[in-house]
């Protein structure tokens, strides 16, 4: 037994990621995924946020990689989260709730 606790697979996603803390002191942090799965993602940051801190989670799909699919724009997917762990190099987040499809902002 390795000790893997997860319940989802997980995939090597990079992709650009906008994490807002629920307090407003808690600010904004930019990055990107590490990986990501259905039940949450790691953000590669040099910004950290405290385990069990509730955010909210952006992470754009840039019309590039998805446009042929969305009739040439991008696609923003939001959801709310959990902090769970914080280490050298990121923070893993563990998603909440359903989550949004929304069009890329211009």
């Amino acid at each position: 037994m390795t000790g893997e606790r997860r319940r989802q697979p997980r995939f090597p996603i990079r992709l650009p990621v906008r994490v807002d803390g629920e307090e407003p002191a808690a600010g904004s942090r930019e990055g990107t995924s590490r990986d990501l799965s259905p039940a949450g993602l790691f953000l590669a940051t040099d910004h950290a946020l405290a385990p069990g801190s509730p955010v909210q989670v952006e992470i754009r799909l840039p019309a590039e990689q998805v446009g042929r699919y969305t009739s040439g724009t991008g696609v923003r997917l939001r959801v709310s989260g959990t902090v769970v762990r914080q280490e050298a190099g990121g923070i893993a987040i563990r998603f909440e709730g359903d989550c949004q499809l929304l069009p890329q902002e211009p």
